[in-house]
């Protein structure tokens, strides 16, 4: 276990809610952590939905934008691991370092079906960082019209919802800004919401009364991006 000699602050360990049975090592681990005087903090959820890992994942990265975040690529399940190479890609920001890595253990151990519990591996022999490419999530105002679409089940809302909720319930009776004010939510948040490469909206009907909804990949990407 090599955090200290990679000058960690602080350790986020993600783990299964409710009983572990695997908890013998988690607490090796912070038991190595305590006596090195690193910080650490338990973090437990669903780690069988990539989307609740991710948004723990997210959550941990708003919190330590001052810092340089690594993750741990290596270790955990299988959906830990995609979560975060998600992670490192999608919210990668410009004045924050995060970087995925794996750790190459120093040997293999022989499985035991009797004793399923052994760990696998033993060791550090190297850590390797793996390079992760920026991609882009829809900008905080796009975000803010799929949150508000999702918040009635997905059932649909309105094309003028929309345009309320973005203007703060505007309440003017020119016709040529109401007209603007469609126009710019639909070219600017709607269509680029509804095509390619989002493709996070569906739009039923026509103009004011047009019905929007969330697509399953809208959906999908809001379970990481809500905060429960």
């Amino acid at each position: 276990y090599k955090a200290n000699e990679i000058k960690a602050d602080k350790v986020y360990l993600i783990t299964r809610e409710g009983e572990d049975k695997a908890k013998k090592y988690l607490d090796d681990i912070t038991n190595t952590l305590d006596k090195k005087d690193i910080k650490f903090e338990i973090i437990k959820c669903d780690i069988k939905n990539v989307y609740v890992v991710l948004r723990e994942m997210r959550k941990i990265i708003d919190k330590e934008t001052k810092h340089d975040i690594y993750i741990n690529v290596s270790s955990g399940t299988t959906i830990c691991t995609i979560a975060g190479t998600m992670a490192a890609m999608l919210f990668k920001k410009e004045n924050v370092s995060i970087e995925p890595y794996y750790v190459e253990p120093e040997t293999y151990t022989d499985y035991n079906p009797d004793k399923k519990l052994n760990p696998l591996t033993k060791g550090v022999k190297d850590i390797f960082i793996i390079p992760s490419y920026k991609t882009h999530l829809p900008d905080d105002e796009k975000i803010k019209v799929m949150m508000f679409i999702s918040k009635d089940k997905n059932k649909g809302v309105r094309k003028e919802e929309i345009v309320k909720e973005i203007y703060n319930n505007y309440t003017s009776s020119d016709r040529k800004e109401k007209s603007k004010m469609y126009m710019s939510v639909t070219r600017n948040i709607i269509e680029h919401l509804r095509h390619k490469p989002w493709e996070l909206l569906t739009v039923e009907g026509k103009y004011k009364n047009a019905t929007i909804k969330l697509t399953k990949n809208g959906q999908d990407m809001i379970k990481f991006l809500k905060d429960n």
